[in-house]
């Protein structure tokens, strides 16, 4: 199935979230998912933004820097060392990933911590987040305010 003919994802205006939605490539062991390009480009926008505002601030507000360093247990330990993961390292590891092999996609197992990382952006830039509507930032040509990230659920096709 090509990713143009997966539906679209949808907005949930009560659980405040999008539906994106996959479908796993037949015949692949590791359970690679194929998503439409916009709803990737969505995901890699926002992972980039949460470790570029997060780096950004390191010095001015390290508080910031250091919840986004802390190790969590919710997130798997790494696979390249037996390491627990920070919600840092385990975006930079997704990031790392896809720039060195840009066709890789995510994989079945990755979605549940994608869905993690998302609520924490979510709420980082959220009414009571880290970050305020100066750092959310805005169209510099027609002055309106860039629209906040929003959590994200996966669902197979």
């Amino acid at each position: 199935m090509h990713s143009t003919l997966l539906p679209e994802r949808t907005y949930d205006n009560i659980a405040e979230q999008y539906t994106v939605h996959y479908i796993v490539k037949p015949g692949n062991a590791k359970k690679h998912v194929v998503m439409r390009d916009e709803d990737l480009s969505y995901i890699y926008h926002w992972l980039n933004r949460m470790l570029a505002d997060c780096a950004s601030k390191q010095n001015i507000e390290p508080d910031i820097f250091e919840m986004v360093t802390r190790f969590n247990n919710k997130l798997p330990k790494s696979t390249l060392e037996t390491t627990k993961n920070s919600l840092m390292s385990y975006i930079g590891g997704l990031l790392s990933n896809r720039y060195r092999n840009p066709s890789q996609d995510f994989t079945q197992g990755q979605l549940q911590f994608i869905e993690f990382c998302f609520d924490a952006i979510y709420f980082a830039y959220g009414e009571n987040g880290e970050f305020d509507e100066k750092d959310l930032g805005y169209d510099i040509k027609t002055g309106v305010a860039n629209e906040p990230p929003q959590r994200i659920t996966f669902v197979e096709v």
